[in-house]
């Protein structure tokens, strides 16, 4: 592995390195919630291992999570799952098998900082229910804000869900056993806000980000958001990859604008900064799949 990824942990699966970038799969200092909070919260698991990843419910057949999540499953692996009333993984119902996984062409299991996004075909359509719907993802046609520009000026509130550990992480995680919700607010995207190097400054002084590292996802030309827990020592952690982090605006339904992807902090990963792949920056690539939304 790179050594600039010691410091990056994917949500998905804990880098027991000593870890800046992670990937998250828990919601650390959250709060206890349900499928009718939010009915598009999806859990992915495997045949072999339970819970992997989180997910979301974008169509009938479509969900959307995070390409680090599923790049070494194939369909026959995946189990999906959903629609607890309590908010327990234990009472999470089956949904229909997986038909196809789709990641995106640009995405690099060795690059954190690639194009860390994926679809999930379903083989039926899902029975929709007050416990499970889908949820619109942002688009440059349901609203009128270029996330790359303006994330940190939105109006409204954030939040980030899932199963992943409520705790630190140590070489084996837990996983939550109650769904978790987590308001967050924004930082910075790192399409626009990497070439600013006051912005640059502050990753580092906040954020135990090194330069290397933040070099190295300026190069790849990454579009991630990046994001803070609203109170102090909160944030995702491992089991939270590939989880919505949905924003909510006064008068406006819910809009999914990103995907849990990685972690930063050294050993206060999971408490600091925590990367969603924007979802605005992949809506030409994720057109092909509409015609499932219905």
């Amino acid at each position: 592995m790179d050594r600039f990824f010691k410091s990056l942990i994917l949500l998905s699966f804990l880098i027991v390195a000593p870890p800046t970038f992670a990937q998250n799969d828990k919601v650390i200092g959250g709060r206890d919630t349900t499928s009718l909070a939010h009915p598009w919260q999806i859990a992915l698991h495997t045949r072999y291992s339970g819970h992997l990843c989180g997910a979301s419910l974008i169509s009938k057949r479509v969900i959307l999570t995070a390409a680090h999540c599923v790049d070494v499953f194939g369909a026959s692996d995946l189990r999906i799952k959903a629609a607890s009333p309590s908010g327990e993984q234990r009472r999470l119902k089956n949904l229909p098998r997986v038909k196809e996984v789709i990641i995106h062409p640009g995405f690099d299991p060795n690059n954190l900082a690639s194009d860390d996004i994926a679809v999930i075909i379903l083989r039926s359509d899902v029975s929709f229910s007050n416990y499970l719907k889908p949820i619109k993802f942002i688009t440059e046609q349901n609203t009128d804000v270029l996330l790359e520009n303006h994330f940190r000026d939105l109006p409204g509130i954030m939040m980030s869900t899932g199963w992943g550990s409520r705790e630190t992480p140590g070489r084996f995680p837990v996983h939550s056993n109650i769904l978790q919700e987590v308001n967050v607010r924004a930082v910075g995207v790192t399409k626009t806000d990497l070439h600013d190097d006051l912005f640059r400054d502050m990753l580092t002084a906040n954020y135990n980000m090194n330069n290397d590292i933040i070099d190295f996802i300026q190069i790849n030309d990454s579009n991630v958001l990046l994001t803070k827990g609203e109170v102090a020592e909160t944030g995702n952690c491992v089991g939270d990859s590939g989880g919505p982090l949905v924003y909510y605006e006064e008068g406006k339904e819910p809009l999914l604008i990103g995907i849990t992807s990685y972690a930063v902090g050294g050993k206060e990963v999971c408490k600091g900064l925590v990367g969603f792949t924007n979802i605005q920056g992949y809506q030409e690539w994720l057109s092909q799949y509409l015609s499932l939304s219905l």
